[in-house]
């Protein structure tokens, strides 16, 4: 047979072994091929290698048959095999190095030919390096088949050259799927200055963090990019896999920011509510009592940072249905002093500022006011913007949850009182709805950032405020059962106020509560027929028969000028009602009808002056003209008929018709009938000429009452 060997190069030889003349013989077939003679039916065994390798580059030899199964090393010699050719590989042991792969995230190898068929090896990692045919190709797969999921940047396919070493760099694949947003805060000033950061973590598919992502890969935007600034970080992620935007906004409202990651959207999104900021004025200084409409983040920070001097500033509460203040500490956070919507405070200052403050807002057509347990409660006003009006028609009343009716009816009352108190730097003011009988001229709103105090009678109370209700708010007329009026005590510039009255329903309001700097510089109280004290009673049936009450006034210094004053008594009780005040201590009787004031001096710090009030409807005047009758006697003397109701000091002014002075009697006492004379001179002596003149009889008791009866009379 003939024998041919297609070497790559030379001097690469294959030895054949085979049996000739019955004995075996070894020929050495190179590139030029050789014929020798075989006995049929024998076999020839090629060695099948090189005579030039080494551990990076070698020569394999292998036949042509073509079938893609190497060819064993040993072959049947028929009468048809007359030629058998060898044909040699060159093959070289690349190094290529796979970085960034392990072991538990592995890759693959295509088109890699080894004698000249594909050989894929699997689940390759780390250093590849196994021989394969020169000229042939190494594909690496793009992705790992691993987790996590790594990627190839740059080529990933390279021709088989000897002395081949290079590097497939793989990367950890993010995944925008498990990748996360969080924001650094979830509230924050809407004041366009105030950031917040918007971190991306990115994560690989066994959610661990991955580095070197580019940052122009990802992506932040808001659900509303009104007044909304999103500022992009410019270096890639680091070892935590962290990319961190900032953003702003001058606009209120809650926004929700969502990402991508190459172009594809990142399963998580954060919200973020950019807060109204508030500035509640403290335009001068001195003790301000305060609401603050608003739910803060932090409201011990809040305070610390108000715009006062001094610094901390001095803030106080009055703790629910007690008489105890609390007193802001600057390294002791208070939740009793938590800011919140509805809630008041005191705050003291020493120069003008003001208290700036972010975050939720009151809103909503009502509000809620809890009032429970039994006494003051420290509130405020839950707008932002109006004044909280005072109408009982808008608020209704509830106990453990069940509604008691508008606070114009009597259960409602009984739960809670119908008057609040605010403070207007000095002391104390009442607060009324207007239609209630004696507060004309009282306050009658609670201002925007105003603080007051409210009294609750009974547990479990809640009080739900509805602004401008549209509820009836009509007053009544005044009449014997729907009449008031108030009294007011005032040392310096401070003010105690009490009303006094009747209404339909029999009410009673507590007094004034305590003020935190101590007590005040003048109180003035009703005194209960308990031995309490109240600041406004109303009783319950019609004036028809005289009513007294008994006040107290307290100050806190002794030998203060206290003026007790009231006005308009003539529009807040019916005609001809008449007002006495007594004073106990010195037994001297005013009429408030005909005076507008009573000054006294105060007794020893702490003590009680008391004062007795009555009301005398018209039919029970004490003091009345039952008959003046004159008649003429001699020289043009005259004598007048006098019957009073009592006894009283009396006088007879004489004028001429035009109301001229003419003459005046010397004032006596008299008491029933009585007979006055005028001797028929002026006020010189001389005796007055013939005509006609006005004689005017002027009664005045004890109790300050007066009355005063004119007759005309001719003199001959």
């Amino acid at each position: 047979m003939q024998s041919g060997a297609t070497p790559l190069a030379t001097p690469n030889t294959v030895n054949v072994t085979y049996r000739q003349f019955a004995g075996d013989q070894t020929n050495a077939i190179d590139g030029a091929g050789s014929p020798f003679f075989v006995d049929a039916g024998t076999s020839a065994n090629f060695d099948a290698t090189s005579t030039r390798s080494d551990a990076q580059e070698r020569w394999v030899a292998d036949d042509t048959t073509g079938d893609g199964v190497p060819d064993p090393p040993t072959r049947p010699i028929t009468l048809k095999d007359t030629q058998v050719i060898a044909v040699f590989f060159h093959q070289v042991r690349p190094r290529v190095l796979l970085s960034g792969t392990n072991s538990s995230s592995t890759v693959s190898c295509s088109k890699r030919k080894l004698f000249g068929r594909d050989n894929l090896p699997a689940n390759l990692f780390g250093t590849f390096q196994e021989f394969s045919d020169v000229r042939s190709q190494l594909a690496f797969s793009a992705t790992s088949s691993g987790s996590p999921i790594l990627a190839a940047e740059g080529v990933r396919e390279f021709t088989v050259q000897k002395g081949l070493n290079v590097t497939v760099q793989y990367v950890v694949q993010p995944r925008q799927d498990l990748s996360t947003l969080v924001a650094s805060v979830t509230r924050l000033p809407a004041d366009g200055s105030t950031p917040v950061a918007i971190t991306v973590t990115i994560r690989d598919s066994a959610g661990n963090p991955v580095g070197g992502i580019d940052p122009t890969r990802v992506q932040v935007y808001p659900s509303d990019t009104d007044g909304v600034r999103v500022t992009a970080p410019t270096v890639p992620t680091d070892t935590t896999g962290r990319l961190v935007f900032v953003a702003t906004r001058n606009i209120p409202g809650s926004i929700d920011f969502t990402g991508t990651l190459d172009g594809q959207s990142i399963a998580s999104q954060v919200s973020v509510e950019f807060l109204q900021i508030m500035r509640v004025p403290l335009p001068v200084s001195g003790l301000y009592m305060v609401s603050f409409p608003i739910t803060p983040e932090d409201s011990h920070a809040a305070f610390l940072n108000m715009d006062v001097t001094p610094k901390p500033p001095q803030v106080a509460r009055l703790t629910d249905g007690t008489a105890t203040y609390v007193y802001f500490q600057a390294n002791q956070p208070n939740a009793a002093l938590n800011i919140a919507p509805g809630r008041g405070f005191f705050v003291n200052t020493q120069t003008p500022g003001s208290a700036q403050l972010t975050g939720q807002w009151s809103t909503g057509p009502t509000f809620n006011f809890q009032m429970s347990p039994v006494g003051f409660h420290q509130v405020g006003n839950p707008q932002t913007d109006h004044t909280m009006l005072w109408r009982l028609a808008d608020f209704e009343v509830f106990q453990g949850g069940i509604g008691q009716g508008l606070l114009n009816t009597a259960a409602a009352q009984v739960l809670v009182d119908p008057v609040g108190w605010a403070f207007n730097g000095q002391g104390y003011e009442m607060v009324a709805d207007p239609i209630m009988p004696g507060t004309e001229g009282l306050r009658s709103e609670i201002g925007v950032f105003e603080g007051f105090f409210w009294h609750a009678s009974q547990d479990g109370v809640g009080v739900v405020y509805t602004p401008n209700s549209g509820r009836g708010r009509a007053a009544l007329p005044i009449s014997p059962s729907n009449c008031g009026f108030s009294i007011a005590a005032t040392v310096g510039e401070r003010t105690s106020t009490v009303v006094l009255g009747a209404r339909p329903l029999a009410t009673r309001a507590a007094a004034a509560p305590p003020s935190p700097t101590g007590p005040e510089a003048v109180s003035l109280a009703v005194v209960t027929p308990e031995g309490g004290r109240a600041a406004a009673d109303w009783v319950g049936q019609p004036i028809s028969q005289p009513v007294t009450w008994t006040l107290a006034a307290t100050t806190a210094q002794p030998g203060q000028s206290v003026t007790l004053s009231w006005a308009r008594l003539g529009r807040q009780l019916p005609a001809g009602y008449q007002v006495r005040l007594r004073d106990l201590q010195s037994g001297r009787a005013t009429l408030l009808n005909t005076h507008s004031s009573y000054a006294f001096r105060s007794g020893a710090v702490g003590s009680e002056q008391r004062f007795e009030v009555t009301v005398v409807p018209r039919a029970g005047h004490g003091l009345q003209v039952l008959g003046f009758q004159p008649a003429a006697g001699r020289a043009r003397a005259m004598s007048f008929a006098v019957q009073l109701s009592g006894e009283a000091e009396v006088s007879l002014p004489v004028s001429s018709l035009t109301g001229r002075p003419v003459a005046q009697t010397r004032p006596v006492t008299a008491t029933g009938s009585t007979t006055l004379a005028w001797n028929g001179l002026d006020s010189a002596g001389r005796k007055v000429p013939a005509g006609v003149y006005q004689v005017t009889l002027l009664a005045r008791n004890a109790a300050g009452e007066s009355v005063r009866v004119v007759r005309v009379v001719t003199l001959r």
